[in-house]
């Protein structure tokens, strides 16, 4: 029992030529997509991640203007729990500046390419400065002091960044 002609014909994978396996798919679609359901899940999943990633950016930058703004205006007196926490925000900071700029150069030169020398020298300055900022907001969490959890997060925030930007490359 064989299905009819029509249902073959939709739903088979037509062969692909070694320039199309090495040369990424547009985006949303899959190489030899012929309109079953292949196409659309993917589409989804690009969905689902991009608003993952809208959140995270939100979150991040909520934090970081919310840290600012409360160490500015915050009164108490300081301790050194308070300046720990305020050195690992302002390397989280540093951290999210390196990012951005990294993220702002990418887009002007088109992306990087795969295994970029530059890239990977980036990386280092961003998860060092990153994972100092978590150590300084750890030490820092102990005491009450105007930014203690923002640095916590916001440290925690640029670690993940710069772990999954890792992964990613």
């Amino acid at each position: 029992m064989s299905l009819p002609a029509r249902w073959r014909r939709l739903c088979s994978i037509p062969s692909v030529t070694s320039a199309e396996v090495t040369s990424y798919p547009r985006r949303g679609r899959t190489v030899g997509d012929t309109g079953c359901t292949r196409g659309r899940k993917m589409q989804t999943s690009h969905l689902i991640a991009d608003l993952v990633t809208y959140l995270f950016d939100g979150v991040i930058i909520f934090v970081f203007v919310a840290g600012w703004t409360r160490w500015a205006r915050h009164s108490q007196p300081r301790n050194v729990f308070s300046y720990l926490a305020l050195i690992g925000f302002s390397l989280a900071t540093v951290s999210l500046i390196i990012a951005v700029a990294t993220l702002l150069y990418a887009r002007k030169i088109g992306g990087f390419p795969y295994g970029d020398p530059l890239l990977f020298r980036i990386f280092p300055w961003g998860g060092y400065s990153s994972s100092g900022a978590l150590l300084f907001a750890v030490a820092g969490v102990w005491r009450s002091s105007p930014l203690r959890w923002h640095a916590l997060a916001l440290s925690l925030g640029t670690v993940f960044f710069w772990f999954s930007a890792a992964i990613a490359e």
